[in-house]
């Protein structure tokens, strides 16, 4: 899976999240929309298998832990 699709599948949950509404919604919507525009511009393949360690996913910016899981 490419950064553009892991892009637009993180601004598709947030729209979805913002639809829905309920507890947080806001939050939840703003924190998945933060992680889809830095996903769209990080440097490196995420599918790549040097990527798949969880350290360091969460070194980069707004990559909390909720989204990291």
């Amino acid at each position: 899976m490419t950064n553009q699709q892991l892009q637009e599948i993180f601004a598709n949950m947030a729209s979805y999240i913002e639809m829905m509404g309920g507890k947080n919604a806001f939050f939840k919507a703003r924190a998945l929309k933060n992680a889809s525009e830095i996903i769209g511009k990080f440097p490196h393949d995420l599918s790549d298998p040097e990527c798949d360690n969880v350290v360091k996913l969460k070194k980069i910016e707004v990559i909390g832990q909720s989204i990291e899981e």
